[in-house]
């Protein structure tokens, strides 16, 4: 696919823009918006996140990393006894930084060993690090990297994260963790949780997560009311739940949102608590990954979506389908495309719906990026080869013409109502 930028970067174009109006809309007092960290765009492919809150009476950052085995390259070799295992060799960077001054962290040389040839494909079975370094309040920037010793491969990450000074404020909120849950459990609260969910793009099963953090304050007599929002891209409200807690100056909570309704693309998971009139709130940008795409779980906008790549014959028999053979004759429709069978990718599927993403997060204006006529386009052929672009005039609306060297089309856009909803060319249109 022909494009001179990434999904992530796009959506990180996109994040910038929303966190200040994130920033202009928000009132007085402890208002923050985590940033998820980008995953690492080459390979050995990694999940990372971060998260903060108060230990042991100052605030302390958690770096949490995984990487699946399937992910490393693994040497064949024998022990004395000539027995065969398979063992992969990595250094991984886990670095903290105020500024440029480093804070914490380390270079670890690690290794992973095992014996059956079947784990070293293993997309459930991780090798995984975690590293908690106190710190002061502030603006601080974390970097991790992986680099393994036999194909010399590296992969890295950065990014920003704000540290609030938590003994300051009247009422606070500790990062939001997405962790696995049991309908049922209500034990005590861990920070952080053992079955804490790095990676902020969520699809089925959804049953189990929950999110979990705590909040702060001074007073304790009063109890603290939690109100907990979806909201899209736009911040639009889609639900919202509520609850009281009550406690000392910490309070532990767990609520379980249900994400069942969501559709693929970019929402925002807020917290807002409530104690004695004061207010704090906390945030955090999410996804809805393709396996909310399903004839199961929204027929109707599925099919809708892949009549951009199915013939008229595929779209009729996903139709056809009974209730119970739904999910079958989804799954056949991709292993259809499958370019590299028996393997665990699908290249075509996941090409798919990086570039449905991209078009949700580059072109949704007043609706979902998909259903316009620029994600439409982009979703079939890809990015273009040239694209040429005219800005609003006295004598003429705004125009982008996107040309497909390879394919020998190209398509003219126009901004007819001036909303940056760029629309194919309608001719005798104004």
């Amino acid at each position: 696919m022909k494009c001179p930028f990434t999904p992530w970067r796009i959506r990180g174009g996109v994040l910038v823009l929303l966190l200040g109006l994130l920033s202009l809309e928000a009132k007085a007092g402890f208002d923050i918006t985590d940033v998820p960290p980008f995953p690492s765009a080459s390979r050995p492919r990694f999940i990372v996140n971060s998260a903060n809150y108060m230990n042991e009476g100052r605030p302390e950052v958690v770096l949490s990393f995984r990487i699946p085995y399937g992910e490393l390259f693994f040497e064949e070799k024998a022990d004395r006894n000539g027995a065969t295992f398979y063992e992969a060799d990595f250094n991984l960077v886990m670095l903290l930084y105020d500024g440029n001054r480093q804070i914490g962290g380390d270079l670890w040389e690690e290794s992973v060993r095992v014996e059956d040839e079947k784990e070293t494909k293993s997309r459930q079975e991780e090798f995984r690090k975690v590293v908690r370094i106190p710190v002061e309040p502030g603006r601080l920037r974390a970097e991790v990297s992986v680099r393994e010793r036999q194909s010399g491969r590296g992969s890295g990450t950065t990014w920003e994260l704000e540290v609030p000074n938590y003994t300051k404020e009247k009422l606070g909120v500790s990062s939001l963790w997405v962790a696995e849950c049991e309908p049922d459990d209500d034990s005590a609260i861990d920070l952080p949780p053992n079955r804490w969910v790095l990676d902020h793009s969520f699809g089925e099963p959804l049953d189990k997560l929950c999110i979990v953090g705590e909040v702060y304050r001074r007073e304790t007599d009063s109890p603290v009311k939690l109100t907990w929002r979806v909201l899209d891209a736009r911040r639009d409200e889609l639900f919202r739940d509520s609850a009281v807690w009550h406690g000392g100056t910490r309070v532990p909570f767990r609520v379980r949102p249900d994400l069942s309704s969501l559709y693929l693309g970019s929402y925002i998971f807020e917290v807002e608590v409530e104690n004695d009139g004061d207010k704090a709130r906390r945030r955090f940008e999410f996804q809805m990954d393709e396996t909310m795409v399903s004839l199961a779980n929204d027929m109707e906008q599925s099919i809708d979506l892949i009549r951009l790549i199915a013939n008229q014959d595929e779209v009729r028999k996903l139709e056809a389908a009974p209730e119970a053979q739904r999910a079958e004759a989804w799954a056949e429709f991709w292993r259809d495309r499958d370019p590299t069978p028996g393997t665990p990718d699908n290249e075509f599927k996941d090409s798919f719906f990086a570039r449905v993403r991209h078009a949700n997060e580059a072109f949704g204006i007043l609706e979902p990026g998909w259903k316009s006529d620029r994600g439409r386009i982009f979703i079939k052929y890809g990015a273009a080869d040239e694209v040429e672009s005219r800005p609003s005039r006295l004598d003429g609306l705004a125009v982008e013409v996107w040309i497909y060297l390879e394919l020998g089309l190209r398509f003219v856009f126009i901004d007819y109502d001036g909303f940056g909803r760029y629309e194919l060319y309608q001719p005798g249109r104004s």
